[in-house]
C-alpha cells in the first residue's frame, strides 16, 4: 500500500505541468484506428471490433457550450468551464463494433500558441498555452455515440 501511494505522489508530481500521463490498454481487430487517426490502410470497417481503457492523470480543462449553441472548442462563447489547477484522474473507455462505436470519459489535447486566435482564447488564461514547440496537454470530459472512427 506505501508503493502505490508512493507511485500516486509521483504520478501526481509528474502530471502537474500541463501534461497527461497514463496506462492505455486496447485490443482488437484494428487498434490504430479506434476512434484515433484516419484510416490509411482504408480497412473495411464493417469487419473491424475493437476496445480501449485509458487511465490518465493530469489537469482538466474543459469549456462548456452555451445552451443558444456556440462551440467554444470553434470560438464560441462558453457557459463555464471546467478548470483544475491540480492533476486529477481521467478514465476513457470506448468499444466499437463495425461502424458503430460508444466511448465515454477524459480525451487529451493540445494547446500551443497556434490555439489563441479565435479558438481557445476565449476561455482559456494566459498561463494555460504552451508554445508551438512544447504544447500543454489538458484532459476534457466527452462522449459520442459514432458511426465512424474519430478522425
Amino acid at each position: 500500500m506505501r508503493n502505490l501511494s508512493i507511485l500516486t505522489l509521483a504520478c501526481l508530481f509528474a502530471a502537474g505541468c500541463g501534461q497527461v500521463h497514463g496506462l492505455s490498454i486496447s485490443f482488437g481487430s484494428f487498434e490504430r484506428g479506434l476512434w484515433s487517426d484516419a484510416d490509411k490502410k482504408n480497412i473495411e470497417q464493417r469487419r473491424t471490433w475493437g476496445a480501449k481503457l485509458d487511465l490518465t492523470i493530469g489537469q482538466w480543462l474543459r469549456p462548456i457550450g452555451s445552451a443558444d449553441g456556440n462551440n467554444p472548442w470553434r470560438g464560441g462563447e462558453p457557459a463555464f468551464v471546467i478548470r483544475s489547477h491540480i492533476p486529477l484522474p481521467g478514465v476513457y473507455a470506448g468499444v466499437h463494433i463495425g461502424e458503430l462505436g460508444i466511448y465515454l470519459g477524459t480525451k487529451s489535447y493540445e494547446a500551443a500558441d497556434k490555439h489563441r486566435t479565435g479558438r481557445y482564447e476565449l476561455w482559456m488564461e494566459e498561463e494555460e498555452f504552451g508554445n508551438d514547440e512544447e504544447p500543454k496537454v489538458y484532459l476534457a470530459i466527452s462522449g459520442s455515440l459514432r458511426k465512424t472512427r474519430w478522425k
